[in-house]
């Protein structure tokens, strides 16, 4: 069971974003009003009515579980060195991003949309594309991940059409950048914290992402963070 905070528990905003499936006009209009507002006030906002199946996602995070829990022999396997495209396993303190401090305290693994060695957008060396690495053995693994992918891709370019509505542009006006865009879906593991970290050590450091959207699914364990650029002070963002 997942328990969701209420508003009044929540710096951040919460905005249903059901409207913008609407076929009233207006609807969409008043949810690209609230988008417009949390990001020029915090650039970070929660979402309800996202449409994703509950269901799938209670498979990812079981996935997930399951696939970080196995021996790192196996998890090695499919280290992302093996991919051309950013695909496959990450392993502990491999990323480092905030500047001056140690390694992140987090283990990874990369997935995108499935294209062939031979197809000639890999040929050509298209950043972020190619074939996926897959644990073997688990094809429950890999059916329930692009499942989500594909909710997630469809939920994002949903989100851009809202945004171009609230910068009082035609919601069509981003989707020629939404064909084939390079996506990643990124499952992600924090271990619990040693008992005396390194100064500075943390999960996961100071970081702005790049690309054009990033939507980020919680589990209960919270721990996330949004930098308020206004009163320079963290604000909690809980599950």
């Amino acid at each position: 069971m997942r328990i969701e905070p209420s508003q009044a528990t929540l710096q951040l905003p919460l905005i249903d974003i059901s409207g913008l499936r609407s076929a009233d006009t207006s609807a969409r209009h008043a949810v690209a009003q609230q988008l417009r507002q949390a990001c020029e006030q915090r650039g970070f906002f929660y979402i309800s009515g996202h449409g994703v199946d509950e269901a799938l996602i209670a498979a990812v995070f079981e996935q997930s579980h399951i696939f970080f829990a196995q021996d790192m022999a196996e998890k090695r396997r499919i280290d992302k060195r093996h991919s051309t495209c950013n695909r496959g396993y990450e392993p502990l303190r491999a990323q480092t991003l905030e500047a001056g401090a140690p390694p992140d305290l987090k283990e990874s693994f990369y997935i995108g949309r499935e294209v062939a060695l031979d197809d000639p957008r890999v040929q050509a060396g298209r950043f972020n594309t190619g074939p996926n690495q897959w644990p073997q053995g688990s094809p429950e693994f890999r059916n329930v991940m692009q499942r989500y992918f594909d909710a997630a891709y469809a939920l994002g370019q949903t989100l851009i059409r809202g945004l171009a509505l609230s910068l009082a542009l035609d919601e069509a006006y981003f989707d020629g950048y939404l064909q084939d865009a390079a996506a990643t879906l990124r499952l992600l593991h924090y271990p619990p914290q040693p008992g005396q970290p390194l100064p500075g050590e943390k999960g996961c450091g100071e970081h702005t992402d790049f690309g054009g959207i990033t939507l980020l699914l919680q589990d209960a364990m919270g721990g996330l963070q949004v930098r308020d650029v206004h009163t320079q002070s963290w604000i909690d963002a809980p599950p």
